[in-house]
């Protein structure tokens, strides 16, 4: 149901559609050009603002590319991005697996239309056929049904989800600028320190003067289970399995509660220690955490090493962040022992690792300046879920009518 003033229309009545070409692939020249050219996979519900590959004027000559003028809108009919959308901001061609919408200014809006195939995406998806990836074609796009508002009330609608989705676009630069700063102080940090100290030369590299080259297991202590520790007065121990430890989160807080009886086998782990996955592919996925919850002990997946930092001389999180560096995790990589598709990362070989060892104060100092980046990161996280939800809903809410802006003034 929608207001009874907006009409049920197909996109044929009311736009013009086409769909690009690819130049002879045989002919490299083709490619080596200034043309901007969208490929299918190029559109995921956002603006184009540049494309992976560029053609030269003869390649649009002699192929059935043609070129579409900025804010031309842009919907997949095939691959794995069938039904996604875009909108130019450049000048561009296409392949033959987009097609190209070009509303009647009087009656439909560009963008609204957008924001109305993102709405009924399923609808359209349902709309398939083909084998095993199946397509979409201009004669589905242009048969397909829109309810449309007066053209003032469908640019109105569509400013208010542009506001939404451009603060999602600036909370998600965010993260990638913070990201990237991140990745940078990694190298800085643990090879420069935090004082500009001269640097020597150490069987790690360049570390400062004043730092410590030692192995993990020197300065921090793999976790065991004490002897003689009696769980026959405990009915329920939580455990944590691989799934619940965060690809990309600096604690583990998720549990589930298992009976001693049904507790075949585990890692004895205390709150505090910091978790290494040892097992591909879970290690090459960065799938460590530090245990947070209210009890003293549980039990972890068998896939994990437990490690624990001695007071005053070493720092857990210094490590979890040394240990998420590329060339360190490339390293510990080479070291693994098995199958291909099965390697395992041994306590031997992760305790004589060789880590840059400053002082207690430093790695603290060092380890707080991380956590306030990774804290930055998952506030923009935070902030770009709920934005998502509130577009989901404005969507909803927008398109059916339910909330009305006709009357509102945009600029």
């Amino acid at each position: 149901m929608f207001p009874k003033e907006w009409q049920l229309c197909k996109i044929g009545d009311i736009a013009e559609t086409t769909s690009g070409g690819t130049p002879n692939r045989k002919n490299k020249e083709y490619y080596d050009g200034n043309i901007s050219w969208v490929k299918s996979g190029e559109l995921e519900d956002g603006d184009i603002y540049s494309t992976e590959e560029k053609i030269t004027e003869e390649a649009l000559k002699k192929s059935s590319a043609k070129l579409f003028p900025k804010g031309t809108l842009l919907i997949a009919m095939y691959g794995a991005t069938v039904g996604k959308t875009s909108i130019l901001q450049i000048d561009a061609t296409t392949n033959q697996a987009v097609c190209a919408i070009f509303p009647s200014e009087d009656l439909a809006n560009a963008h609204f239309l957008r924001y109305y195939f993102i709405y009924s995406r399923p609808t359209l998806l349902r709309q398939r056929y083909g084998g095993a990836q199946p397509n979409i074609s201009q004669t589905v796009i242009r048969n397909f049904e829109v309810s449309l508002p007066p053209i003032s009330e469908q640019y109105n609608i569509a400013h208010i989800l542009s506001i939404i989705q451009s603060a999602i676009e600036a909370q998600e630069k965010i993260i990638q600028t913070t990201t990237e700063l991140k990745k940078a102080l990694m190298q800085k940090l643990f090879t420069e320190g935090l004082n500009g100290e001269q640097q020597k030369e150490a069987e790690i590299g360049l570390v400062p003067r004043s730092w410590e080259v030692k192995r993990i297991e020197e300065v921090y202590n793999f976790t065991n289970k004490p002897r003689g520790t009696d769980l026959g007065v405990v009915k329920q121990v939580p455990f944590i399995p691989m799934d619940l430890i965060p690809d990309d989160g600096l604690f583990v807080r998720d549990f589930e509660l298992r009976d001693v009886d049904d507790l075949s086998s585990g890692t004895y782990i205390e709150n505090g220690d910091l978790l290494i996955a040892k097992i591909t592919p879970s290690f090459e996925n960065g799938k460590q955490a530090i245990v947070d919850f209210e009890y003293k002990f549980g039990f972890a997946t068998t896939e994990v090493l437990p490690i624990k930092e001695k007071a005053k001389i070493s720092n857990k999180y210094y490590l979890y962040y040394y240990l998420l560096k590329n060339d360190v995790r490339s390293m510990l990589a080479g070291k693994m022992e098995g199958s291909t598709g099965r390697q395992r990362l041994s306590k031997t070989v992760l305790g004589e690792t060789l880590i840059p060892c400053p002082s207690y104060k430093e790695q603290t100092e060092i380890a707080e300046m991380f956590i306030k980046v990774d804290n930055k990161i998952q506030f923009c996280k935070t902030k770009v879920v709920s934005l998502q939800s509130l577009f989901k809903s404005m969507l909803h809410h927008l398109m059916t009518g339910q909330i009305r802006v006709k009357d509102l003034k945009v600029s």
